[in-house]
C-alpha cells in the first residue's frame, strides 16, 4: 500500500493496479471516526480526457486511513488524487497527493 506522506505517491506503470492510502490520523481527535469518504482525481500535468477512469471502485475507510484502488492511467501524466472525509464530530478534512504514471 502506498501511504500519503509526503504529498507525492511513488510512480506507477499504466499496467499496474495499486492501492493508494491517505492517513487522516493527525486530523482526527481521540474517539473521532470517519463516517464517510470519497476520492476524486484530476490531471495535474499532461493530458487525459478521462482522469476519473483511474479510480477502480469506491474508496474505503480503514481506521484513520482512506484507501482507493487505482488502475491504468496514461504514461507521462501526473494525476492529483484527493481524498475527502467527514468525521463523527462533524468535521470535514481533505488530503491530496500527486500520482505520476510512467512506463517501466
Amino acid at each position: 500500500m502506498n501511504l500519503l506522506r509526503p504529498a507525492v505517491f511513488a510512480a506507477k506503470d499504466p499496467a499496474e493496479i495499486v492501492m493508494l492510502g491517505f492517513d487522516f490520523a493527525d486530523a482526527l481527535g481521540a474517539g473521532v471516526t470517519i463516517t464517510s469518504q470519497s476520492v476524486g482525481v484530476s490531471v495535474h500535468a499532461g493530458t487525459d480526457a478521462a482522469p476519473a477512469a483511474l479510480l477502480s471502485g469506491p474508496a474505503s475507510a480503514v481506521g484513520t486511513r482512506v484507501v482507493q484502488r487505482v488502475v491504468g492511467g496514461l504514461a507521462q501524466v501526473t494525476y492529483r488524487v484527493k481524498a475527502q472525509i467527514d468525521a463523527s464530530d462533524g468535521s470535514r478534512y481533505v488530503l491530496a497527493g500527486l500520482l505520476p504514471v510512467r512506463s517501466a
